[in-house]
């Protein structure tokens, strides 16, 4: 899917520490990420962008509220087939 994003959006990119809800433990980074996404909605911002714990020059958005994202079309379609592996196979259908 393709999409724009509107409104304020916290950045944590380029931070001079990586904050504890990017931590790669999801038992570490998960709850402080949903404390984090509390208290920006309660500051009225509609998301957050943050760089991937995964990917290392991967960026996400995350937006908390559904008009927060626009536009949205579909793009290339993927088929993901599970081979009990790790990661999927995936092609094009």
């Amino acid at each position: 899917m393709f999409a724009s994003f509107a409104g304020a959006f916290v950045d944590l990119r380029g931070l001079a520490t990586r904050p504890t809800c990017l931590h790669p433990d999801p038992e570490i980074g998960y709850p402080e990420g949903n404390r984090l996404a509390e208290i920006v909605r309660a500051l009225g911002h509609n998301g957050v962008i943050y760089p991937s714990v995964r990917h290392e020059t991967g960026i996400c958005i995350a937006a908390l509220w559904p008009h927060a994202v626009q536009s949205v079309a579909q793009g290339r379609v993927l088929r993901l087939t599970w081979n009990g592996q790790r990661r999927p196979v995936v092609s094009l259908p």
